[in-house]
């Protein structure tokens, strides 16, 4: 499975697991419900046109997770609203 940020993609490891005769392949994932929650309603925000709530919000998600796509995410985020201010915060 991959997670996929802008053009960058980051594969993540399987677990696969053997019920039976069914194998079932599972992702691991790098994000907890709490964080998903954080990034997905940041990609709302931007997409209905908050884009600083959107930032703050992703934002908020890569420094819980320390995940590098998050934080690519959020400078993205704030170079496209033209505050370098706010991407060299999240670089």
């Amino acid at each position: 499975m991959a997670m996929t940020s802008g053009a960058q993609t980051t594969t993540l490891p399987a677990t696969t697991i053997q019920t039976s005769d069914v194998v079932v392949e599972q992702a691991a994932s790098v994000l907890d419900a709490e964080l998903m929650y954080l990034a997905l309603l940041g990609e709302m925000q931007i997409r209905s046109g908050e884009a600083g709530t959107g930032y703050s919000l992703i934002l908020e998600a890569a420094r819980k997770s320390g995940h590098p796509d998050l934080f690519r995410r959020a400078v993205a985020i704030a170079l496209q609203s033209r505050s370098g201010e706010a991407a060299m915060a999240a670089g």
